[in-house]
């Protein structure tokens, strides 16, 4: 059987580019969440952002082990696992870009109207990244053999 990554993460960059703005309302959700127990809007933002990062690589390096051990029985079940990994790997991707184009305290204490573009720019940015996972992963699952 032949596994396409390629091709689904173009499809999801697709669907992802015309739905930009949910991964920012996600983030800042959880940004409001972590203010409300106490932890401070600059502080959140932070905090999201190292964890962010860290997942993102953490996730991509998982996936990866996981290709190399995927047997011929299990690939079936890797078209709605690699959805998922598309997903959770894009707000993670965007969250780690976002202190690249603003700061902190703007996105907490600054009313300018360019907060959502910001946020919405890094998501369109992180598809790029994406893709290129999506090659590595059609490499690795070639040298499978499937």
């Amino acid at each position: 059987m032949k596994f396409n990554f390629t091709r689904i993460t173009l499809i999801f960059s697709v669907l992802a580019f015309m739905f930009s703005a949910i991964p920012p309302v996600i983030l800042i959700g959880i940004q409001i969440g972590l203010t409300k127990i106490g932890i401070e809007c600059s502080k959140a933002w932070i905090i999201i952002w190292i964890l962010s990062g860290l997942l993102a690589i953490f996730q991509s390096v998982m996936f990866y082990r996981h290709l190399k051990s995927i047997t011929l029985a299990k690939i079936e079940s890797l078209k709605s696992q690699y959805i998922v990994f598309n997903l959770l790997e894009w707000i993670f991707i965007q969250a780690s870009l976002i202190p690249l184009f603003t700061t902190a305290p703007i996105l907490c204490y600054v009313s300018d109207g360019q907060n959502g573009i910001e946020l919405v720019f890094t998501a369109w940015l992180s598809l790029p990244v994406l893709i290129i996972l999506s090659f590595i992963f059609s490499e690795t699952i070639k040298s499978n053999r499937f």
